[in-house]
């Protein structure tokens, strides 16, 4: 569907499953020196944290792994910032490769540590929340404040490149930075990606290779978006336009029916779809379908416990996983000792 479901200025990257391969890092950062990009990724520079040191969550890792723990931090943003601009690729054990050798070239030097011990480095910054870990757990490095930094300095780039199933800003974050945005702009636009659903394997965490479609802003304008989501009603769209009507007391705009509608068409259920809608009634809320949009994508269902609960019981890959972090931690702890 190239050059449907965006808006002007930004370059949608489609998701469909686990991170691909990319190139080493190392070669990426030289080809961009070389022979430039069409469109520009990285970011030449970036604000530094002056309270890094002074961050709580900081302790746990600093006492583990002492001066090592700040600079794999550092490092991993800049190889971020150098490469897709606010992720790293860490599924794949090419990708883990490629990132553990990148950050041993830092590293270069007496004492340098085995790539399991910089592994655990890593395991340690996303457990005290540096990274985000549900990414992480799907082979993504990435942050709130990579994904700031890689806003702010982008906001006056015709063509912005980013991928909505890793955003972790919503709208009010990016307005406090700056309204003059690309990606801004996407979201205002009431979130017309028709590909991006929670069935696709990045959102569920499945080990699929992603497919990386690129669609430009030039190719689409507001007036065939709007054209295109004019047609006929199907029965779910029908039911789906009374609850709207109820809910917020007024019609939904024809793009976001048909932005609905391919998440039913990609396999979201149409009642779990009408139970997010009315789980929104009684809310003040402004723009209603961007909101209600998201809240369909994201939303969980009564009968299940939230992810976020804290009482949940935990999942066994979730256990095996902490299980891990602990004794990484003990062996490195024995092995100083």
């Amino acid at each position: 569907m190239a050059g449907r479901g965006h808006y002007p200025g930004v370059k949608l990257r489609q998701t469909g499953g686990a991170p691909a391969a990319h190139k080493p890092c190392w070669e990426v950062i030289e080809i961009g020196r070389q022979v430039g990009r069409p469109h520009k990724i990285r970011l030449p520079w970036y604000q530094e944290e002056p309270d890094f040191w002074d961050d709580p969550r900081f302790r746990s890792v600093r006492n583990l792994y002492g001066y090592l723990s700040f600079v794999i931090y550092k490092s991993l943003h800049d190889m971020m910032f150098l490469t897709n601009g606010y992720y790293l690729n860490y599924q794949t054990e090419r990708e883990r490769a490629d990132v553990i050798h990148w950050l041993q070239q830092r590293l270069v030097g007496p004492g340098l540590p085995q790539a399991e011990k910089i592994g655990n480095v890593i395991d340690e910054l996303v457990a005290c929340g540096f990274f985000d870990g549900d990414l992480y757990r799907r082979g993504v490095i990435t942050s709130r404040w990579a994904q700031t930094c890689y806003y702010r300095g982008t906001t006056k780039r015709k063509d912005v490149c980013f991928d909505l199933d890793l955003w972790l800003l919503n709208r009010q974050d990016m307005e406090s930075i700056s309204k003059n945005s690309s990606i801004l702009s996407f979201f205002i636009s009431d979130g017309r990606n028709s590909n991006t659903d929670v069935n696709n394997p990045v959102s569920d965490g499945r080990n699929q290779e992603r497919r990386g479609k690129e669609i430009r802003g030039e190719d689409i304008t507001l007036d065939n978006i709007r054209s295109d989501g004019e047609g006929e009603d199907t029965p779910f769209l029908s039911l789906y336009r009374e609850k709207f009507c109820s809910v917020f007391g007024r019609e939904p705009g024809a793009s976001h029916l048909k932005t609905v509608g391919n998440l039913k068409t990609g396999g979201k259920a149409a009642e779990l779809i009408l139970e997010a809608l009315e789980s929104l009634r009684g809310k003040a809320v402004r723009d209603a379908e961007p909101y209600a949009y998201r809240t369909i994508l994201h939303y969980v269902p009564k009968q299940t416990a939230s992810r976020d609960d804290p009482t949940r019981p935990l999942e066994q890959w979730e256990q095996d996983w902490l299980e891990e972090i602990e004794r990484r931690k003990r062996r490195d702890k024995e092995a100083s000792s």
